[in-house]
């Protein structure tokens, strides 16, 4: 039988044990002080995205000195819930993407767990769009693919394989020596759509999907920030989402000139409201330079 004083003076020296844990785990996370890109980094790791993020390099952008402060503490231009708007802004970026496939991209016939984001989608942008070619104007000298040149040219990054990020669109043009590089582009484009397609799917099915985690997520962390800066560090964060990843392959892919469209009324819209919630009016100027520089 065991003795009840060596219990007690066990159970006393598991307490003592677990508070001095308790005080050096609590002074770890005191003194520790995580950035945004840190928390989303966190967040990341214990999700596995069924639409997964291509991984697009922001490129070095000097943002012109402006009053972006006072953009910090606009109020959203529309009453739409945050997953409302995720919901839309994907929805759109999916029709204006497909308008690059040859590829007939399938719509979204039911929307149960995102009903209402469907329906003011359907009633107040979705419309039919032009197909427009997608243009190849990669250098042929393969030794300037650098990070840099990939930033201008985000599709480079985009994986061909639907279940991995690798290999990408440039390592595919690179080890094919530059034969077709349009079939290997287009082929990506339509796995990003596949993909895409299936997390609206998800949406639509349970409400939810992981890179919708992340969005609400990115807004809670930048919301606890005093200042979003315009940077490029804060643009390589930005771009850790898809909504953002997409808005990088669609101007890249319309190149310097756009024309006014439905597509660029939903832009208009839906675009600078996801940059709004994230304190990122500055966004817009980056994929203006961006498409310039090409």
């Amino acid at each position: 039988m065991i003795n009840k004083g060596l219990l007690v003076s066990l159970k006393n020296q598991i307490l003592l044990l677990l508070g001095t844990t308790t005080l050096f785990t609590s002074c770890a996370n005191y003194h520790r002080m995580e950035s945004v890109d840190d928390k989303m980094s966190r967040y990341h790791s214990k999700r596995d995205s069924t639409n997964s993020v291509p991984k697009v390099a922001a490129s070095k952008t000097k943002f012109s000195a402006r009053r972006g402060p006072a953009s910090y503490n606009m109020k959203p231009k529309t009453n739409y819930t945050n997953k409302q708007l995720y919901f839309m802004a994907l929805y759109s970026q999916y029709d204006e993407l497909g308008m690059f496939s040859k590829a007939k991209a399938p719509g979204i016939k039911s929307c149960p767990g995102n009903h209402t984001a469907w329906l003011n989608y359907k009633n107040k942008f979705k419309g039919k769009l032009p197909s427009k070619k997608l243009s190849v104007m990669f250098d042929k000298n393969h030794s300037t693919w650098g990070k840099d040149y990939s930033a201008l040219y985000p599709e480079l990054s985009l994986p061909v394989s639907i279940d991995a990020p690798t290999p990408t669109v440039a390592d595919m043009i690179k080890g094919s020596r530059g034969t077709n590089p349009e079939k290997i582009l287009g082929h990506a484009l339509d796995i990003h759509l596949s993909k895409t397609y299936m997390e609206l799917k998800q949406l639509c099915n349970y409400g939810i999907s992981d890179n919708y985690y992340a969005f609400e997520n990115l807004i809670s962390e930048v919301k606890r920030e005093k200042r979003f800066t315009a940077s490029t560090a804060n643009m390589q964060l930005l771009l850790k989402t898809t909504l953002f990843t997409n808005m990088s392959l669609i101007k890249s892919f319309e190149g310097k000139k756009r024309g006014r469209s439905i597509a660029s009324h939903k832009d208009d819209i839906l675009t600078q409201e996801v940059m709004l919630r994230l304190k990122a009016p500055w966004a817009k100027e980056y994929f203006k330079k961006m498409q310039g520089k090409k």
